[in-house]
């Protein structure tokens, strides 16, 4: 709260109890000058008294009524106040079990971790799921796999702490994580960390032509959720229609590999894998031009390999290919470049590229070159 409302609420009880007092003097004085008088009569008996003694009566016996009210609520509650008052120290109690097993933790007695957490439970359940989810941490860290995968399982089972159960489990398992994040996707409604991973283990299962379909299905979710902009709906989906065309190309199905990887490459343009796919189906014209954007975006062997095998090395490529990336630094790239100086026979540029690239950056390729370069 800022201070001037502070200050006004402050001013405004002043104020009240200043208005009451006021009031209360004024009511005195007047009941002193003009006292009045009050008759009661009940059962043939005829009280009289003046208005002041009245009210002063009236408010004593609103009093004891207040105070004899009390005394029972007090006599009544007074289980209840044992209870809240044994609550309340078994809730200090947890907390000072949980301060010493964070210290604990942080000095890596992950023993005294366990055990000062177990009282923790015991004084205080309605933490259980926090206490418990701290201790599967602990046991995690301290590579107790098992007790940790069981602390995991327990938090699954909470709907609250579900996600964090479902999260440490995703990272003890060994194998494939799909049917854990199918499981946990139904229990944390959709959340966006558990959609993201699930997707990526979609993808994972390659050989598993169902698990591409639901990863295709998944990206249109994340988008409709607002979880994925249109640039990440574009490129995971170019990128899941190329992996079912891997599938379809393992199966020797051509057609439809084909088929699903000029989809993805509509999609996206800059996917190597796509790219190379296509570009050795197509004539070298238009190849170089597949093949040169997506060295550009993303500059590997497989894109190096596959425009050494289907364009002819010639000056005029060396030439295009250098007008279009010499002024990227990559490794990548300027190996390509003298590669395809040397199919030219241009030697001497050839030798001028590499001997631009850092040494840390070579492999087997960029030493085979360079000792062939040397010769000539």
């Amino acid at each position: 709260m800022s201070e001037p409302k502070r200050t006004l609420q402050r001013s405004f009880k002043i104020f009240w109890a200043l208005f009451r007092i006021s009031a209360l003097i004024l009511l005195v004085l007047w009941l002193m000058h003009f006292p009045g008088d009050v008759y009661l009569r009940m059962l043939d008996y005829e009280f009289s008294m003046t208005l002041g003694f009245a009210l002063a009566m009236l408010l004593l016996i609103l009093g004891v009524l207040w105070l004899s009210l009390g005394v029972i609520r007090s006599i009544l509650g007074f289980g209840t106040f044992w209870k809240q008052r044994r609550l309340r120290k078994n809730i200090i109690r947890a907390h000072s079990f949980f301060d010493h097993a964070v210290i604990s933790f942080f000095s890596e007695d992950y023993a005294s971790v366990q055990h000062d957490l177990a009282r923790a439970i015991k004084y205080h359940p309605s933490r259980e799921a926090l206490y418990t989810t701290f201790a599967a941490v602990s046991a995690l860290n301290s590579q107790q796999k098992d007790k940790a995968h069981e602390l995991f399982f327990k938090l699954t089972q909470n709907s609250t702490f579900a996600f964090m159960g479902y999260f440490g489990l995703y990272h003890l398992c060994e194998e494939s994580p799909v049917v854990l994040l199918e499981q946990a996707r139904l229990k944390t409604d959709d959340h966006p960390w558990i959609l993201k991973r699930l997707l990526d283990a979609y993808c994972e299962e390659s050989h598993n032509l169902d698990a591409l379909l639901k990863a295709q299905q998944l990206v249109h979710t994340l988008h409709e959720k607002h979880l994925f902009t249109k640039e990440q709906r574009n490129k995971s989906s170019a990128e899941v229609l190329w992996r079912q065309a891997l599938y379809y190309q393992k199966q020797k199905d051509l057609v439809k590999a084909t088929d699903l990887a000029r989809q993805s490459y509509e999609i996206d343009d800059t996917l190597s894998g796509p790219a190379i796919f296509i570009a050795e189906k197509e004539p070298p014209q238009k190849a170089q031009k597949i093949l040169l954007k997506a060295c550009a975006h993303h500059p590997n062997p497989d894109v190096t390999t596959s425009i050494l095998k289907c364009l002819p090395g010639t000056v005029e490529t060396f030439h295009t290919f250098e007008a279009e990336l010499g002024s990227h630094s990559h490794p990548e790239i300027q190996f390509l470049l003298a590669k395809l100086a040397y199919q030219a026979q241009l030697w001497g540029r050839a030798k001028q590229i590499l001997s631009k690239i850092d040494e840390s950056h070579y492999d087997a390729r960029f030493y085979l070159l360079a000792a062939i370069l040397a010769q000539k």
